[in-house]
């Protein structure tokens, strides 16, 4: 598909998993053979955090809307989006932990 056949267009990019934080901490895992938990960050502590690391508190407010917004809404649905825009199917999440897999050894 050309350039110029998105300009004005949105799209719904999803792939064809909906996995939760969690879900993906364990592919993670499984894919770097190391451990990888996900534990969502208590909010007080977040701000503080950010704020000691110099952080505008603009911005930390918005991270923090970006990160808990999607609790409060419906999931997302799979679209084909990433299909039919690529040309072929989406690459699973495990498959991109194992193709972008660095060695911090």
């Amino acid at each position: 598909m050309a350039e110029t056949n998105h300009s004005g267009k949105s799209y719904e990019l999803t792939n064809n998993e909906q996995l939760s934080f969690k879900e993906m901490a364990a592919k993670l895992s499984n894919g770097l053979n190391r451990e990888i938990n996900y534990i969502s960050p208590n909010l007080v502590n977040f701000y503080l955090t950010k704020r000691r690391q110099k952080m505008p508190g603009a911005l930390i407010l918005v991270m923090v809307m970006l990160h808990n917004l999607p609790r409060f809404q419906a999931k997302p649905k799979i679209t084909d989006c990433i299909k039919n825009i690529l040309g072929r199917k989406p690459r699973s999440f495990d498959q991109f932990v194992v193709e972008n897999k660095v060695d911090l050894t």
